[in-house]
């Protein structure tokens, strides 16, 4: 009797154990149940995640219409500063509840080119709303101190780069709320990393050149 006929034997005995039936129902039954539990696992985290960028998302639309209300204020304070008279610069911050507390579950669900626009927007509106917040209490040290001849003039430029940066921060999110994020960081492009050198400034007619507005 050769090889396989004995192995065809022994198969067809041991199938007829109740045991082995036994055994074989039991294991079926744990890869079943642990397929199934991988399968409800993977599904919740898909859904967590996709519920998450989608509040992400909704999150940049509220910073993309809460930065019209900064703007406004800056432009406020600005001509408050040219007569030389200090309008403090107190607005609703803009909100990061969302990036701040789950971005790090978000980010490898999202493209690269995403990635780097949400991250460079949430830095600005954070450099942002802080130099709104503190020019009250910078400029009365500048005039108090007196190191600057005229701090009127200092601030009120810095105040006009904080509004355009507001401005890029919108063309920014506009650009991924449109579903075109612009590639800041140069991802598509052929040059190779070392040759790559810095183009200058940004403005907001740059970012709108880049997403086709």
């Amino acid at each position: 009797m050769d090889t396989t006929s004995i192995h065809i034997n022994w198969i067809t005995a041991l199938a007829e154990h109740r045991e082995f039936w036994a055994v074989v129902g039991t294991l079926a039954g744990i890869i079943l149940g642990f397929a199934l539990n991988q399968f409800s696992t993977s599904f919740r985290q898909w859904k967590e995640r996709r519920s998450l960028k989608k509040a992400l998302f909704d999150e940049l639309e509220t910073n993309l219409f809460q930065i019209d209300h900064k703007k406004d204020t800056l432009r406020k304070m600005i001509a408050s500063l040219q007569e030389e008279a200090i309008l403090p610069g107190l607005s609703v911050p803009c909100t990061s509840g969302i990036y701040t507390a789950h971005f790090p579950a978000v980010v490898k669900h999202l493209k690269p080119i995403e990635r780097d626009v949400i991250q460079n927007v949430y830095s600005r509106l954070l450099i942002d709303d802080s130099v709104m917040q503190n020019t009250e209490q910078l400029l009365k040290v500048d005039l108090r101190e007196k190191i600057v001849t005229y701090p009127w003039k200092s601030h009120i430029s810095k105040l006009k780069d904080i509004l355009e940066d507001y401005e890029i921060a919108q063309e920014l999110i506009k650009s991924v709320l449109g579903g075109n994020p612009v590639d800041i960081y140069q991802r598509k492009s052929n040059i190779p990393l070392d040759k790559k050198v810095f183009a200058g400034k940004v403005t907001p007619d740059m970012v709108r050149k880049q997403r086709g507005a």
